[in-house]
This record gives C-alpha cells, sequence and structure tokens, in this order.
C-alpha cells in the first residue's frame, strides 16, 4: 500500500521541485533584465556608442542573472532613435529551462534522443522597457 502511495508522491514532489527552480530562474531572469536595462539608459543617455551599449547591456545581463547559465539565455536590445530628447530603449531576453526531472523517459525516444530533447525544455521571453524624457531647461530672464 505505501508503494502505491509513494509513485503519485514522488511525482508530485518532482513537478514541484521543477515548477519552483523555473520560476526561480524565470525571477533572476526577469531581475537581470530590468538591472540592465536601467545600467545600458545610464550608458545610453552618457552618449556611448550603439555598439558599446549593446556589448554593456549583453555583459551587465549576464554578470547579474545569478544561479542561471548564461548559455541557456539570449538578449536582443532595441537603443532608442535618438540619444537626444529620450526615447523607448528595449531589451528582449529568451531563457530555454531544462527541467530536472519531468523529461520523457528514453522508452519515449521513437524518434531519438534529439526529438525528444525538444520536448524537455521550456522556452520563456521577457521584455524590458526603459523609457526617459531630457527635460528642457530654460531659464527667463527676469524683468
Amino acid at each position: 500500500m505505501t508503494v502505491i502511495t509513494m509513485v503519485p508522491l514522488m511525482g508530485g514532489v518532482a513537478l514541484s521541485v521543477d515548477y519552483s527552480e523555473l520560476l526561480r530562474q524565470k525571477h533572476a531572469t526577469l531581475n537581470a533584465l530590468d538591472a540592465a536595462g536601467l545600467a545600458t539608459a545610464q550608458q545610453v543617455v552618457s552618449g556611448a556608442t550603439d555598439d558599446a551599449a549593446r556589448a554593456y547591456a549583453k555583459t551587465f545581463f549576464e554578470t547579474n542573472l545569478g544561479p542561471v547559465d548564461p548559455a541557456n539565455t539570449s538578449l536582443t536590445v532595441t537603443l532608442p532613435n535618438s540619444n537626444a530628447g529620450g526615447g523607448t530603449l528595449k531589451l528582449c531576453s529568451a531563457l530555454t529551462y531544462h527541467p530536472y526531472f519531468c523529461r520523457p523517459p528514453p522508452c519515449c525516444w521513437a524518434a531519438g534522443p534529439p526529438a525528444a530533447l525538444q520536448l524537455s525544455r521550456i522556452d520563456r521571453k521577457s521584455v524590458s522597457r526603459t523609457r526617459w524624457k531630457s527635460l528642457w531647461c530654460s531659464t527667463i530672464p527676469a524683468r
């Protein structure tokens, strides 16, 4: 009787471990994406070139990933049209999560391991937008 209850219990534990790790990696990716967006916006406003801003965003993003392997992520940077007058900086990241437990068993590999391994990953996309406006300050002489 104990064996019969252990099978669904262990399945539930495996699902909860995979789901909690997926959420942890998702939140770490979002935090790194937001931090990279703010830091890159500061670089763009200070006059960095487009290539330098993209390289800075990628380096900053990968440094702040924490528990996530940078090889499982990708980053796309869309810079604003004009440095003067504000704009919107858009950073998009894609996270590929490989579950620990919830993978298809080898007996399901009808088309071979590559097809089965495609089923054992979860893709998650995130977007971070940083918008800023430059303020034009003018002084009106007193009369």
